[in-house]
């Protein structure tokens, strides 16, 4: 009996699976130990705070991933709200994927060679997809371990719960991202295709019919239940008619802001002419070219499609093959991945010689790539996230031709080639991270920011993509977003802009565009790092002239919350008692603006009400109006003293002298229910 269970034990340990895993779970233990794991894009975090609720209204949809997929997730946010399940979902099926494929290299190659193989590949890509979370990653690892495990399977008649495998692990790559699972079916197609080539040589004629009987049984079933999700994810956004003109809106989105040559924006200087003709301003194009096409009384969806139309007939991609050859060469010479792949390349060659039968097919992955690279380059969307994922299919899948007529291990050839290789995939492990290390050192502080978001739920802030296009930057990618964090948010520009989770929450504050509220609402604010002037100036042009900016607060010492306001009519005059301009500075943050800070006692009119500092040029007889923001209320003898502050675009006030001021006249302006009363200020 004792013996019987050591033979078990034995078995275990010493099999394939369990030695893939061990050496798997060293290695990502290490990782998460020693290191955080970053989101890349804004994506993943706008897809995590979609399905965990942050928006305040719980979505079954993830934009870029399938609706099954979504499902499944909200199912956990569901049982419990305090886990990240979005990120612990793409950590668990990338490390599940690479286990498989170490198990496959294992039990396929002599031992020794897999484990090497294996453990080559960890340290190449573990930073890729263990410490550096995006969906298109592990969409495409994920569909890479099942097509292994599938045309391993099917290559060697292995049982059927195999195959079962392989369609699961497809499936679920396919459901995170089907763009990046497509291209990794190419090349599992292309190994099959080869594989019944082979047979078919060795006049294996009988056996091999049958094969690609199973084959095509196998391959139909797999691309019908593909296609099966791909439709009920279609059919379920298309039966919600806001989010069926939100996805429609998305797709322009993307055409005029993701891809194009020899830029995804048409420059405004280069077709001025033309942009006019369309009523689009420079300041307007500056905008658009950010993202920011939120005003669907602007850019309804008829104006969007005519700059879209016009982008296709002013750029387009015009082959290059110098240019291309350059782009390739760049990548080469910077791309670690890219370079210790083409040394496996040699290696094969060092291993089998150019007369083994499998070279042809080795040179097919590289062509597959290629074509994969020039789509890319067609795009003009070469791009890590993209690309890397990638470079890990077409070096698994070179890795993945050897067999064990050969032991890399103990063939003289090839013996100094895998020591250079294993030293150089280690050397550059460490020093030839840029991608996790910029993700690492390129936090940006938002503790004040989102304690102000959340402590202010009575107002609404609209969120600039020049801040939150970096949310990425803000948290590690194990952070749970609090529920209901950005239930007073609206997005102003990127792939969230024009969602129904935003639409839900200008309905739940009465707001029926977002731009005219940011100076007719006074609970509306923007907050942006340093793109208010190009608002102002949007402002101004489509709505108001007599438009006036100020900054209210500034979180974190980079982002400033904004607030719009047009000159008022006063209502009735009133006495202040020591109203007066304390001091005029230059902001020690930002040297274009000035900071006013101003102090009053407070009166019966005053508790409770906004406050505003109205500004008259008796040389230009302009008149500006900006929202003041209240420091601190002290009590003294018969009331309170408010301490007021503004800080004012130095701009407005071109020729101001605080010690000899006889161009602006001052006036403190205070709302009270709807009724505006005015004092002079000294």
């Amino acid at each position: 009996m004792k013996k019987s269970f050591e033979v078990k034990f034995d078995k275990i340990i010493n099999s394939p699976l369990f030695v893939a895993f061990l050496i798997n779970i060293f290695v990502f233990s290490l990782s998460l130990l020693f290191n955080e794991t970053f989101n890349e894009t804004n994506d993943d975090t706008g897809m995590s705070a979609l399905v965990a609720n942050a928006y305040g209204n719980s979505s079954d949809r993830l934009v870029f991933s399938n609706v099954i997929y979504a499902k499944i997730l909200g199912f956990f946010y569901r049982l419990s709200g305090t886990i990240n399940w979005y990120t612990i979902f793409q950590l668990a099926l990338a490390f599940v994927s690479f286990t498989v494929i170490g198990y496959i290299f294992i039990h396929k190659l002599p031992k020794k060679t897999g484990i090497l193989f294996f453990v080559l590949l960890l340290i190449m890509y573990y930073q890729e997809f263990y410490l550096i979370n995006q969906f298109t990653r592990v969409s495409t690892i994920c569909t890479l371990s099942g097509s292994l495990v599938l045309v391993y399977a099917l290559n060697e008649d292995m049982k059927k719960r195999y195959i079962g495998l392989a369609i699961i692990l497809i499936m679920l790559g396919f459901m995170i991202r089907y763009r990046s699972a497509l291209p990794v079916l190419v090349f599992a197609c292309f190994n099959s295709f080869f594989y019944i080539v082979i047979q078919l040589k060795n006049n294996k004629i009988k056996e091999t019919l049958q094969q690609i009987k199973k084959y095509i049984i196998t391959y139909a079933l797999l691309f019908v239940l593909l296609f099966s999700l791909f439709i009920i994810d279609k059919n379920f956004y298309s039966s919600n008619t806001e989010w069926n003109n939100y996805t429609n809106h998305n797709k322009v989105r993307a055409q005029l802001l993701d891809y194009g040559w020899p830029n995804p924006w048409p420059q405004y200087d280069d077709y001025k002419d033309s942009y006019e003709k369309m009523g689009i301003s420079s300041n307007d194009s500056r905008l658009y070219a950010q993202g920011i096409l939120n005003d669907r009384d602007v850019l309804p969806d008829s104006k969007l499609e005519e700059i879209l139309s016009f982008k296709k007939s002013v750029t387009g991609f015009k082959f290059d093959a110098k240019h291309f050859l350059h782009s390739f060469y760049t990548n080469i010479v910077k791309n670690r991945h890219l370079q210790i792949a083409l040394i496996i390349n040699i290696l094969f060659l060092f291993a089998y010689g150019i007369k083994n039968k499998y070279l042809i097919m080795v040179i097919g992955f590289n062509f597959i790539f290629l074509l994969i690279f020039l789509y890319f380059y067609y795009l003009n969307r070469i791009v890590p996230r993209a690309l890397t994922p990638m470079i890990l299919v077409l070096t698994t899948f070179i890795l993945f031709s050897f067999d064990k007529s050969i032991n890399v291990v103990r063939t003289k050839a090839s013996n100094i080639l895998v020591v250079v290789l294993f030293m150089y995939v280690c050397i550059s492990a460490y020093v030839g991270f840029p991608t996790y290390l910029k993700l690492k050192q390129d936090r940006l502080q938002v503790t004040e920011l989102y304690d102000y978001l959340d402590n202010n739920k009575q107002d609404v802030f609209l969120a600039s993509r020049d801040v939150f296009r970096w949310n990425y930057k803000f948290f590690n990618s194990l952070k749970v977003l609090p529920d209901s964090i950005y239930i007073n948010q609206i997005n102003i520009g990127g792939w969230l802009s024009r969602c129904p989770v935003d639409d839900s929450i200008k309905k739940n504050n009465n707001i029926q565009n977002e731009f005219e509220a940011l100076v007719n609402k006074e609970n509306v604010y923007l907050y942006t790092k340093n793109y208010e002037h190009y608002y102002e100036t949007y402002l101004k042009e489509h709505y108001y002239e007599d438009i006036s900016m100020s900054v209210i607060e500034v979180f974190d010492d980079w982002v400033k919350l904004v607030k719009f306001t047009r000159n008022m009519k006063v209502d009735e005059l009133m006495e202040c008692s020591n109203a007066q301009i304390n001091k005029v500075v230059p902001n020690p943050l930002f040297k274009d603006y000035l900071d006013f800070l101003i102090s009053v006692d407070s009166n019966e009119i005053m508790d409770g009400s906004s406050y505003y500092l109205e500004v008259f040029n008796l040389m230009t007889k302009e008149k500006k109006t900006y929202c003041l923001s209240l420091l601190k209320k002290s009590p003294v003898q018969d009331g309170y003293k408010l301490d007021l502050k503004v800080s004012i675009p130095l701009k407005d006030f071109p020729e101001y002298d605080p010690d000899n001021n006889n161009i602006y006249v001052f006036k403190l302006l205070v709302k009270n229910n709807d009724k505006v009363f005015a004092c002079d200020i000294n």
